[in-house]
């Protein structure tokens, strides 16, 4: 046994310095090759930034080659025994996997203090005896094997701390059963009586008489039973293909006979006339190699040796606190950066706080470039390019002829004048139809323009309320709105009140909006107007 003890010390010493080469995790998202097709859609929107979790990819199987020591705890002191063993374990997350399992066990057991058989229960005991009077020393030999499958907690994969680890230690718990056949032999040479064995209790003898095979009594072949398994395992990451470990595990058994032996004899100062209460149970203590198996271009390494963290701290550490152009690139030059920009290829920078080009009358035509941005619902469907309808250019009034001519100075505006006041575009807010307050949805776009003025401190916009229905009432309703905006940016923001200009009017047509645009030089006007009617401003 000292042999077999020093073989496999040998061949795990080995097997770590030939393999002990644990390659840097370089790609700690796995690959298209690396993730099922069931798994695919996930895959695929967590790298579009979609969905926050990536898919769990496919991993390796580990074959295990494990042995060491084994024992009967019975009714017979136990000798050194020895087991060896394989093992086939696959992950199931990155806290557990299932472990199949084969176990191929000889423990041994021997007592020099002399036992008497009671020829009377002899069918309980290991079989009748060859002696007269039924003086023998208690001994055994026994062959089993055992298979079970278990569940194991792995301890220690995830580390927030470091790329990799090195140790890990699990729990396992299981079921399964064994085959058992035990041997035992009476110990006595020719020539021996009841007397010299009496005499010589306690003495050792060396006797080499062959065994009987008898199992609890009975002969036939292998007994079953079944069994519950408990187990430790410290195991230590030599390469990304092998692991080496120390597991001891605790067998539950629920038979007597494993040791040959269930009570004492019943007899002289030998017994104590009862069964034993305790069942055999069996200990084992191994020493193993773990091999992962599987293309490492189409699995990752067995999840209880991944790191589930190496998606995430990556994408933290390298592209968000460490990389300029991510964290400022503006490619549309709308004033709102990559990575918050809903539309990243605006067409022009009259966008909301989100991006997007506006559109406030909603024809599909952006304000920026629509020479009618105030179309009718009910007159959308006739717009032409330029977001205008025959209707509007032969009925406008005064002031949408005076708000286009705003909006195509604004678009026409060379980018050369040295008034950067005077390119600032700003978006609109849009109400819903008959109220005066302000919606959450359009909290963006007030951010925005207040945005816009911090940067800006030298320059001023004007705020037009626009509202449809009677032309009191509009009047009224425009007001309201021009000040909810002016109010916002003012108390929510502290923008400066001498930096607004509010103005209002009912014009049918406009919709439910408040245009935003730059102060022209010169142009002054009151931030606090005074309200169409008495009691109009409440």
């Amino acid at each position: 046994m000292k042999k077999l003890t020093l073989s496999v010390l040998a061949v795990l010493f080995t097997a770590t310095v030939a393999f002990a080469q644990l390659e840097k995790v370089d790609n700690v998202t796995p690959n298209e090759d690396q993730v099922p097709q069931s798994r695919m859609d996930q895959h695929e929107a967590f790298l579009d930034g979609e969905y926050r979790f990536p898919a769990k990819p496919r991993n390796m199987w580990a074959l295990g080659i494990e042995g060491g020591y084994a024992q009967v705890s019975g009714d017979v002191n136990p000798e050194f025994g020895y087991n060896v063993g394989a093992s086939l374990r696959k992950a199931l997350g990155y806290a557990t996997s299932l472990r199949l399992r084969y176990d191929y066990q000889r423990p041994e057991g021997e007592d020099y203090s002399v036992s008497q058989m009671n020829t009377s229960n002899s069918t309980q005991r290991v079989g009748t005896t060859d002696l007269a009077g039924g003086l023998h020393f208690d001994n055994f030999e026994a062959t089993i094997h055992q298979a079970t499958l278990e569940l194991v907690l792995n301890l220690n994969n995830i580390n927030f701390h470091r790329e990799q680890n090195r140790w890990n230690l699990d729990l396992s718990l299981g079921g399964g059963g064994i085959l058992y056949d035990t041997e035992t032999t009476l110990m006595a040479a020719p020539g021996n009586t009841n007397a010299a064995l009496a005499a010589a209790n306690g003495t050792v003898f060396n006797y080499n008489d062959p065994r009987d095979t008898r199992r609890g009594g009975l002969e036939g072949d292998y007994v079953f039973t079944p069994v519950a398994t408990a187990a430790a395992g410290l195991n230590y990451r030599a390469s990304d293909r092998l692991a080496i470990g120390l597991e001891p595990r605790y067998t539950r058994t629920w038979v007597d006979w494993i040791d040959t032996e269930a009570y004492d004899d019943p007899t002289d100062s030998f017994a104590d006339n009862d069964f034993s209460s305790d069942k055999d149970q069996l200990f084992t203590t191994n020493a193993k190699l773990e091999f992962a198996l599987g293309n490492k271009d189409k699995r990752v390494q067995p999840l209880w040796w991944e790191n589930p963290l190496n998606f995430a701290y990556p994408h933290l550490t390298d592209e968000y606190s460490f990389d300029p152009d991510y964290l400022f690139d503006d490619a549309d030059g709308d004033g709102v950066i990559d990575r918050l920009d809903k539309e990243p290829n605006s067409p022009c920078t009259f966008v909301d706080g989100s991006g997007v080009v506006i559109d406030s009358d909603k024809d599909g035509v952006a304000d920026c470039v629509d020479a009618c941005p105030f179309t009718p619902a009910a007159q959308r469907a006739d717009i032409d390019e330029n977001g205008c309808t025959e209707i509007i250019d032969k009925h406008c009034c005064d002031e949408v002829e005076e708000l286009r001519k705003e909006f195509e100075d604004h678009r026409t505006h060379p980018i050369g004048n040295p008034d950067p006041c005077a390119n600032m575009a700003y978006p609109s807010v849009n109400f819903t139809k008959g109220s005066k307050r302000l919606v959450a949805a359009e909290n963006a776009k007030i951010q925005s323009i207040a945005s816009m003025l911090a940067g800006n401190p030298s320059c001023r916009v004007v705020i037009e309320g626009f509202a449809t229905g009677s032309r009191k009432v509009g009047q009224q309703m425009a007001y309201a709105r021009a000040q909810a905006v002016a109010n916002a940016l003012v108390d929510t923001y502290g923008i400066s009140r001498d930096r607004i200009i509010v103005r209002y009017s009912s014009v049918d047509g406009f919709g439910d909006v408040v245009n935003v645009r730059s102060a022209r030089p010169g142009e002054y006007g009151s931030a606090n107007p005074a309200a169409p009617f008495p009691g109009g401003g409440n």
